[in-house]
């Protein structure tokens, strides 16, 4: 488990949310993750939590499965047009990130 914390450590980055929310009525513990995706300012929040994958978005974060997410990026790589896809940057609450993708 170390090892693995380690290893997401290189390519994340930890936010510690200052703004509380109050969106998931469902499991209170999740606004958290929100809380963490408003933080990082994320465009994407990767989760497989059913409650927060009911929402689709929150303000500019889509929130998405990781397949979807994975699609994506391969998607976003074949566009010419897009430019070059630069590494996520990743905020991470729990076990969900939150992708920030600079252009």
């Amino acid at each position: 488990m170390d090892l693995a914390i380690a290893l997401i450590g290189d390519f994340t980055e930890k936010v510690r949310p200052t703004q509380r929310v109050d969106v998931v009525n469902e499991d209170p513990t999740d606004n958290r993750i929100l809380e963490c995706a408003q933080e990082g300012r994320s465009y994407y929040m990767v989760t497989r939590d059913k409650h927060v994958l009911k929402l689709k978005e929150y303000g500019p974060t889509k929130i998405v499965l990781a397949a979807d997410f994975l699609q994506n990026m391969r998607e976003q790589g074949r566009n010419a047009d897009s430019g070059p896809v630069s590494p996520p940057f990743l905020s991470t609450a729990g076990a969900a990130f939150c992708a920030v993708l600079s252009a």
